[in-house]
């Protein structure tokens, strides 16, 4: 005798937002759907009951309170039927979220991370302000501009404060020392204008050659020449350029990749509004959109993300559960700034200064601790009561300096019953 049973694929990502709203998502195709139907989404619940293993028996009549979702979900296979001889019940082994050392879990942060070995290990970037650059009057409007979006491409900041670098201050050799015991592999060092006053070149590349990381040097384009001019004479290691244009340094681009084209070098071009792209020859440059509050319009045309693209991409399980968990755009990264201050990347929030004698360990568990930027889940924002909350990516940092998330779109699309 045949039994007719109803199965959750272990393909199958659900969450049920609450009782009358839960998304399916396939994660072999990218295909999805969500349901408000309270019968359809208890049918899933039991399904996903220990006790169930991922299928229960075909029932026609209870199905016809939810066929049309039904249907749905057999078309996109988040839902599949099957037939087993002598009653066999089909046993689906459901994903799930391994927790075993979760800081969520438990009411003592403490003690969770009492456990957690190598805690510098999940320490992976690094940013550090090697120097800042200094400016005069006539360049106010253009200061301003730049320091208002540095912390987010981690780009030079504008500062006449007459403080040491960090070659000369000695912070850098702290910092190179400790990284050590880290999982980073290459370090970024940004570095302004008054990196060229401040600096020995054979004493910066001294430094750098002790230790086994890849650098980058992140610098605006108009100084750019200049700094690879003052290492021109020493050897380093491992070294490439990331080199920033926007708007106050407009240039042909031929010229640019014809002067200063270096297969070491990579040029982004830093746009806030379409005007800024417009016949500037940047065929060859990585267009990074940038927030200057007052450029909504210019995100909401070209940055946020519709429904129709959650629809081009396909997860796996591994990804949404890491969105589930952790900030997969700031988890594992520190800035550091010529000062000192040690901060989560994605925050404004200080851990500590190491020239109070502040460790990367301590920065590190204190991050952990009180969850500034690495564990900022969408589930912690306006976007929690979202059916794809752990579908969308992670929240980066225009959304937060923005508040971008009260106006996203897939939000919009949701409340006009649009999918």
């Amino acid at each position: 005798m045949q039994a007719h049973w109803v199965i959750l694929p272990s393909s199958t990502f659900y969450d049920r937002v609450d009782e009358a709203c839960a998304i399916l998502y396939n994660t072999d195709n990218g295909l999805f759907m969500v349901s408000t139907n309270k019968s359809f989404i208890r049918l899933i619940d039991r399904l996903r009951e220990p006790k169930n293993m991922g299928s229960v028996a075909f029932d026609d009549k209870e199905i016809a309170d939810f066929s049309s979702d039904f249907s749905e979900a057999l078309n996109i296979c988040v839902l599949k039927t099957v037939r087993t001889e002598d009653n066999t019940k089909p046993l689906i082994l459901l994903p799930i979220l391994n927790l075993q050392r979760d800081l969520d879990k438990g009411k003592n942060i403490d003690d969770r991370l009492f456990i957690m070995e190598k805690k510098l290990r999940f320490l992976t970037g690094v940013n550090i302000w090697m120097s800042s650059s200094t400016y005069d009057n006539s360049d106010k409007k253009k200061v301003a501009y730049r320091n208002s979006y540095y912390k987010d491409v981690c780009s030079p900041v504008y500062d006449n404060q007459p403080l040491k670098d960090m070659v000369e201050s000695g912070l850098l050799i702290k910092i190179l020392d400790e990284l050590r015991l880290s999982g980073v592999a290459r370090v970024n060092l940004i570095i302004g204008s008054s990196f060229l006053a401040q600096t020995s070149p054979d004493k910066f590349a001294h430094i750098l050659n002790k230790y086994p990381f890849s650098f980058t040097i992140s610098c605006f384009y108009e100084d750019y020449a200049a700094i690879e001019s003052h290492l021109k004479g020493v050897v380093i290691n491992n070294l490439d350029y990331r080199v920033y244009l926007d708007k106050y340094n407009l240039y042909d681009g031929n010229v640019v990749f014809k002067e200063l084209y270096s297969d070491k070098a990579s040029f982004l071009y830093l746009v806030s509004d379409e005007s800024e792209i417009e016949n500037q020859g940047i065929e060859n440059l990585e267009l990074i959109p940038i927030w200057v509050t007052d450029n909504i319009d210019f995100f909401e045309r070209n940055v946020m993300l519709t429904i129709e693209d959650l629809q081009n991409t396909v997860l796996s399980h591994q990804k949404i559960f890491r969105n589930m968990k952790l900030n997969a755009n700031f988890f594992g990264v520190l800035d550091i700034d010529y000062s000192g201050k040690i901060s989560p990347h994605g925050s404004e929030s200080v851990l500590g200064n190491l020239k109070d004698g502040c460790t990367l360990l301590q920065a590190v568990c204190k991050e952990f601790k009180e969850n500034h930027a690495w564990r900022l889940t969408r589930n912690l924002t306006s976007c929690c009561s979202c059916p794809f909350k752990y579908i969308c990516p992670p929240i980066s940092v225009y959304e937060l300096r923005g508040n971008l998330t009260s106006v996203c779109k897939i939000r919009k699309s949701l409340e006009n019953g649009k999918k």
